[in-house]
């Protein structure tokens, strides 16, 4: 099919290639001209071929790496696996449906926009009036006809903006009660007045109405099915999770985690007859991995991402038991993979060698040219008490949980007392400082119960899917501009990423024209 300086691509060569990509995307490969079938083979040819001249301290980093690839692939597999043997019959489902069928009804739900302003921290009265004054103005604007979608992004504050304010479809029940008494009044095409709660102001627009719907089994199964599958995998999950640890035994020596020599030892867990090891390196690699920077996530952050970390040996060695990374395709999916990353780690090890420093004038004048880039997110930091809904726990339980959650959002109880009384039934967890975007992923509910609950309050019991939460707000810190001191690292990581990719562009583009690739007529 092509031949090249170092050799030839035949076309089982681009059938394996393509096969690879349809294993690692999970869809078939899009037909692509030859060339582009040809190039990325020669690239990881001819940049495998160095792997070998590699520093030793380059080789250690792409070991772990390509083992951090593998972890994650087992766990994956292993989810999957135990969500299709916990998938329910048709009998099942319709047994579950029959049983409490109103309970598989649609509601009415809005379908809402919205454009939402914090009140800063502490604010006061004239605060709040300046900020009312401001959405007014805006809802001036949206009445004489500007686009409610451009508003949005440019002067709300929700996560909602990155998408021109959309909220989604919501139910009464899901919002809060003095949101809820304009949402039910609203028809679409309707713009709502300010709107006040304890978090700030919004405006909201109706764009439609979903009306009610009976229920229907055919509309119901893949709601029954995802309950009763999902209770069974968590159950099973859970159960999977707690063998395991017993299996590894993980211990933790006394160290700094996120500073100290690489190759310092920070957790260890048994392996067969022995005990194998994590070092720093592996545990930042894997954390970075994650979005977590280890030089400023708390400390118990780190551990639960070092846990984390490993909980996924056991993972892999449960996938190797049920022969999960020995299916069919594996061995192109395997071989490929390895290639592949091979070749990054000699593109990036040649790359960094030729990336110089950015100049301090570049960072400050990066720095003047577009200030409002560099900015610290708003974050809230939370720890919550989770509650699994499972079948086999008694409806006290919950109920429990439920009223318990309303004495701490009204002040009544500590947040220590209800951790004692709900355990071992909820978990405890730390979540530790979240972003917007990171408490929005959590789902509709928890964002719209941590928003209207001011710092230091405590939200009632809050349901997302199968998973019930109490969430205790330790602080609100509100989105502020960086000064250049604290945005230089950002703006050097920036500008050192720019020049990567430049640098990475220019070398493929120089391997490709030494190589004298020719396509077969």
């Amino acid at each position: 099919m092509a031949t090249y300086r170092g050799g030839v691509v035949s076309a089982e060569d681009i059938a394996s290639w393509r096969r690879y990509r349809e294993l690692r995307t999970g869809r078939p490969a899009a037909e692509l001209p030859l060339r582009d079938e040809v190039e990325p083979i020669v690239l990881m040819r001819v940049l495998d071929r160095r792997f070998d001249a590699l520093s030793p301290e380059a080789k250690a980093e792409h070991a772990i790496r390509w083992r951090h690839w593998k972890l994650a692939l087992a766990e994956t597999r292993l989810r999957d696996a135990l969500r299709k043997e916990a998938a329910p019959s048709e009998a099942e489902i319709r047994g579950a449906f029959d049983a409490d069928p109103s309970a598989y009804g649609l509601p009415r739900h809005w379908q809402l926009d919205n454009i939402l302003k914090r009140f800063p921290e502490g604010a006061g009265a004239e605060e709040r009036a300046r900020l009312r004054r401001s959405m007014e103005r805006i809802r001036e604007r949206v009445v004489a006809g500007e686009d409610f979608a451009r508003l949005a992004r440019e002067e709300s504050e929700s996560q909602t903006r990155l998408r021109g304010g959309t909220a989604g479809a919501v139910r009464l029940d899901q919002l809060a009660p003095q949101v809820a008494r304009v949402v039910s009044g609203m028809k679409p095409g309707d713009l709502s007045p300010v709107i006040e709660s304890t978090d700030g102001l919004m405006l909201l627009r109706c764009t439609g109405i979903l009306e009610p719907q009976e229920p229907s089994l055919d509309r119901a199964r893949r709601a029954v099915s995802l309950r009763l599958g999902g209770e069974r995998f968590e159950a099973a999950w859970a159960a999977l999770v707690t063998r395991l640890d017993r299996e590894l035994e993980a211990a933790y020596p006394p160290v700094e985690l996120a500073q100290g020599p690489p190759s310092d030892v920070v957790a260890t867990f048994r392996d067969g007859q022995g005990r194998s090891s994590v070092t720093r390196q592996d545990f930042l690699l894997h954390a970075s991995g994650r979005g977590v920077a280890p030089a400023s996530a708390p400390a118990a952050e780190l551990h639960r991402r070092l846990e984390e970390r490993v909980r996924q040996e056991g993972f892999l060695r449960e996938a190797e038991r049920r022969g999960l990374l020995a299916g069919e395709g594996d061995d192109v999916l395997f071989e490929w993979k390895a290639r592949e990353m091979r070749a990054r780690a000699v593109e990036w090890a040649e790359v960094e060698s030729r990336v110089p420093e950015p100049a301090e004038k570049d960072l400050r004048a990066a720095h003047e040219a577009r200030p409002e880039r560099y900015v610290s997110p708003a974050r809230v930091a939370l720890r919550g008490l989770k509650l699994v809904l499972r079948r086999d726990r008694p409806l006290t339980v919950y109920e429990e949980a439920r009223k318990i959650g309303d004495r701490l959002a009204a002040g009544e109880m500590r947040f220590e007392d209800a951790v004692t009384i709900l355990r071992p039934q909820a978990e405890l967890v730390e979540l530790g400082r979240l972003t917007a975007d990171e408490v929005w992923s959590m789902g509709l509910n928890v964002d719209t119960a941590v928003a209207a609950t001011p710092a230091g309050g405590t939200t009632r019991l809050v349901q997302e899917g199968r998973t019930l939460w109490i969430l205790r707000v330790l602080s609100k810190e509100p989105e502020r501009q960086l000064t250049f001191p604290e945005a230089r690292e950002q703006i050097r990581q920036s500008l050192l990423d720019a020049a990567r990719r430049r640098a990475v562009d220019e070398s493929r583009k120089r391997i490709v024209e030494e190589q004298a690739v020719s396509l077969a007529p």
